[in-house]
């Protein structure tokens, strides 16, 4: 049963993660600079440990609302107190929600209110992520690196000037931010270091599944695989800008401009058909149901019939992230204006 948000290094579900040994694409795609939005990072971050239950069992998945595990669908907006764009969330408790954004900032939800915080600077902040509540770090315009560890914000030397859009990790010591120019950069523990990239334009998110698997999407439609060793293509079939994502033992899942949608289950990547072709920013987990979220408050919902439909989200603000929450059933939606929704 889910044992809350923490990280899955182990073993137990490596052989049951898509095996991403397939269809790499080593074809050099020109840097044509799609259409790249001052508002649009997403990436929600969400990992989860199974206690060693078998990744095709129930019990392997987080469960919500009851026996079920799926997503209700109701969405209900929630004061944040701040009219700043909010770029991305990311919880490991109902008592440690943190919410990132435009202007430096950060919220933090300690189970009565939210509270903000100061960063240690003004710059956009985009991506957030954490291995536990003493453990989170938070990336940015112009290379910022923030780190949070247990009593305050702490600016970290990231090695590089370009925008950072998305941070995952599958622990303390074993994490990965991605940015503009194909910048990928590793964190080991003590220090973060350039990794060698394959494309040199920008990477938007990326997602960890434990030591040897992590996935990065970006620009024209690219996506990148890491093996534990080094970096490189796949072949995805679209050159539609891919901006989130996000994936649970069996399947990853990336989205992006134009509805795009895709899923690899082990072999390859998949078109799957959005309910409308809105540009959709950030992809994440609600119990046994995937999330999507986009323009105009489109969330889409997939749930067991494999099939994605459209929730009702109550608003047409632009939605640019979403995270579940460890050890709860809500799921969080974070967009412009200062929009946050509380879900499931």
């Amino acid at each position: 049963m889910l044992a809350g948000l923490i990280l899955c290094g182990c073993s137990t579900a490596r052989d049951a993660w898509p095996q991403l040994d397939s269809g790499q694409d080593q074809r050099v795609l020109p840097d044509r600079g799609p259409r790249d939005l001052a508002i649009d990072q997403p990436k929600l971050y969400w990992d989860l440990n199974w206690d060693g239950a078998s990744a095709d069992s129930d019990a392997a998945k987080p469960q919500l609302d009851g026996a079920t595990g799926t997503c209700s669908g109701t969405w209900t907006p929630v004061s944040a107190g701040t009219s700043q764009i909010l770029q991305d969330c990311w919880g490991s408790g109902p008592a440690n929600v943190v919410v990132v954004g435009n202007g430096g900032t950060i919220l933090r939800h300690d189970g009565s209110s939210w509270k903000k915080e100061s960063a240690g600077t003004g710059t956009i902040l985009r991506s957030v992520w954490g291995s536990g509540a003493k453990d989170i770090w938070v990336v940015g315009d112009v290379g910022t690196i923030v780190h949070y560890d247990g009593g305050s914000w702490k600016k970290q030397t990231s090695g590089t000037g370009h925008h950072l859009r998305g941070v995952w990790g599958s622990g303390p010591k074993e994490l990965f931010a991605v940015g503009n120019g194909g910048t990928i950069l590793r964190y080991d523990g003590s220090a973060w270091t350039k990794m060698a990239s394959p494309v040199s334009y920008s990477l938007r998110s990326v997602w960890s599944g434990g030591a040897g698997l992590a996935v990065a999407v970006g620009d024209l439609g690219t996506i990148l695989r890491f093996d534990g060793v080094g970096w490189t293509k796949m072949v995805s079939n679209t050159t539609r800008p891919l901006r989130g994502v996000w994936g649970r033992p069996g399947a990853i899942y990336a989205v992006g401009d134009l509805g795009t949608i895709l899923r690899h289950s082990g072999a390859s990547w998949i078109a799957e058909t959005a309910p409308s072709k809105t540009d959709l920013y950030a992809v994440s987990g609600a119990g046994s149901d995937v999330l999507a979220v986009g323009q105009l408050g489109r969330i889409f919902q997939r749930g067991a019939s494999g099939s994605w439909t459209q929730a009702t989200s109550g608003t047409s603000i632009w939605m640019l992230g979403v995270c579940s929450v460890g050890g709860t059933a809500a799921v969080y939606a974070t967009g412009l204006l200062g929009t946050l929704l509380k879900g499931c």
